[in-house]
């Protein structure tokens, strides 16, 4: 990630500009194993077996080169570094950050497919994935005054299990399902909300220290999921399908083991945690997604057919970082309090036989709720005593809405011996040309000459085409043989890079992004520069896109 204020700038942004002191010793090993077995057990009936092993270590920490070893390097530029340049880039920093962190999964996965009947097909299975997980980070360690220890392992589980059966029926088609999910963190918890390091001692007085806090193990977490879609034709040209679903989803483990404390609040107690920066929440429930989708297909003959559906989506518990406040102070935390609301409808029309194929969709979509993500920009505080402050009560939309969305797919394919002969072959025959192109709105974000108002402005719409064209040559020198030219970007359409531009975390303030304010003004948006210095007289205009320029690509390919 990048901070766009002309403090600093990370990751490979940095490493182009400063190549000695920002290189720093990374390790990644990654250990996978797998068996996979597969029997029938008669015609009807086979089993599969897949057993999955994977180790992850992952390293980071201290520069590679000694900065006090280079020759005609000043030692302040060694040990203070360069780090408010105009153009955002840092220079001569060294690496104050170290992490270890190291995952296990073992991985089970058991099925059995039998067509029991002509008119049945039964699935079932079961899923499993055991967990090791052990995590030591530190950052800011040069720092006298910030800087953080992350620091927690856990062995946690997680189960599936689920049966489905796919029914075909004279004038009907049905699949339906049942899935029940369980998953445990398995680590212990403090069990009081408002101050988990918080104890009661022998003389009845309330104290902070994490050795005395009360703990209690994590409860087993199980879910069902009903699933069930319907197919039958309603004429001989029209087909009526509906489906039906929810689906939960685990939360992610740092969410829920995961503990952050401030050192230099960790050591003004002593080295006993006493005050809590980040802690999980072993107690948050999945979150669970309602999904339904009513539509018809219509044939139009010749190969056409149009499909039209309406689509709704419930979602339910979703995370979102909240404060927890009492007498013994505010720590950070996840709770189950945000949610979202998807509707809309498609349509799609599709042509599947002839020399020219393809699909045009349009979507039309509202999402609203509270946050985009867990770390949103409303964060409620819930304090022991008194009422919750909450975000505001009116929804928004959130940062993924995309009100209208046109995604194109098509192809054009010439037979053998197809249009005119040159010199005795026909040079137009079996050839290719596949076409890729979408249309969509913009993403919402906040303005930041009204950031009183959530996400009240919408970037600008995108576009994008990519083609490709390829010829079949059935004889050449024995072989067969094709060339291809590939073009993406065809039209050379430029979108910004919504993360730069248009960040939509208003309480993040070094970040407010003066990209922003350029766009809504009107002004002409190029590269980076501070106001009050002149800037680098180096174009920099590739970190405000997202996307790539035009590119075209050319190849010849024989095969053997």
């Amino acid at each position: 990630g990048h901070v766009l204020s002309g403090k600093t700038t990370t990751g490979w942004y940095n490493w182009t500009w400063d190549r000695v002191f920002d290189v720093k010793r990374t390790t990644d090993e990654n250990i996978q194993l797998g068996l996979r077995w597969t029997h029938a057990i008669n015609q009807s009936t086979y089993y599969e077996i897949k057993l999955n092993s994977l180790r992850t270590t992952s390293i980071e920490g201290s520069p590679v080169t000694n900065p006090a070893a280079l020759d005609g390097v000043s030692s302040n530029l060694v040990w203070e570094g360069w780090t408010n340049l105009p153009d955002g880039f840092n220079y001569g920093e060294t690496d104050a950050d170290f992490s270890t962190e190291k995952t296990r999964t073992i991985s089970f996965d058991g099925s059995i497919t039998s067509q029991a009947t002509s008119s049945h097909m039964l699935l079932a299975g079961i899923q499993g994935n055991w967990y090791g997980i052990d995590v030591s980070d530190l950052s800011s360690v040069t720092s006298r005054t910030g800087g953080s220890i992350t620091q927690y392992s856990a062995k946690p589980y997680e189960v599936g299990f689920y049966v489905q059966d796919k029914m075909e029926f004279e004038g009907m088609i049905a699949n339906v399902g049942l899935r029940l999910d369980m998953y445990n963190a398995n680590v212990m918890y403090y069990t009081d909300t408002f101050a988990p390091y918080r104890f009661t001692d022998s003389l009845g007085l309330q104290r902070v220290d994490e050795r005395y806090a009360t703990k209690a193990k994590t409860p087993l977490i199980a879910r069902l999921q009903p699933r069930a879609g319907f197919s039958f034709p309603v004429s001989t040209q029209t087909v009526f399908h509906v489906n039906y679903g929810t689906f939960l989803q685990r939360p992610p483990f740092v969410r829920i083991i995961s503990q952050t404390v401030n050192r230099k609040e960790l050591y003004s107690y002593g080295g006993a945690l006493s005050v809590v920066g980040t802690l999980g929440n072993p107690r948050l429930r999945p979150e669970v997604t309602s999904s339904y989708d009513i539509g018809a297909t219509q044939a139009l003959g010749e190969g056409f057919t149009l499909d039209i559906s309406g689509y709704y989506k419930d979602v339910r518990d979703l995370l979102q970082q909240a404060i927890y406040s009492s007498k013994q102070g505010n720590y950070v935390t996840y709770v189950n309090r945000d949610y979202a609301d998807i509707r809309g409808f498609r349509v799609g029309f599709a042509k599947r036989s002839g020399m020219l194929t393809g699909t045009l969709n349009y979507t039309y979509g509202v999402t609203t709720g509270k946050n985009s993500s867990s770390d949103g920009n409303q964060i409620p505080t819930i304090y022991e005593s008194g009422p919750s402050k909450d975000p505001v009560p009116q929804d928004i939309l959130l940062d993924f809405d995309r009100t209208h969305n046109i995604i194109a797919n098509l192809g054009f394919n010439t037979p053998q011996e197809w249009g005119p002969i040159l010199f005795g072959v026909y040079p137009f025959e079996r050839v290719t040309i596949a076409a890729t192109s979408f249309a969509r709105s913009g993403r919402p974000y906040t303005s930041r000459l009204n950031p009183g108002i959530l996400m009240n402005k919408r970037a600008p719409n995108e576009y994008n085409t990519n083609l490709k064209i390829t010829k079949q040559i059935s004889r050449f020198f024995g072989s067969s043989a094709s060339l291809y030219l590939e073009i993406s970007n065809l039209f050379n359409t430029r979108i910004y890079d919504y993360t730069a531009v248009f960040n939509p975390d208003i309480n993040n303030t070094s970040n407010l992004s003066k990209w922003t304010v350029k766009y809504e003004k009107g002004e002409d948006i190029t590269y980076y520069e501070d106001d009050l210095r002149p800037g680098f007289l180096v174009n920099q205009e590739f970190r405000i896109y997202s996307n790539s320029p035009r590119a075209a690509q050319f190849g010849f390919i024989i095969n053997f």
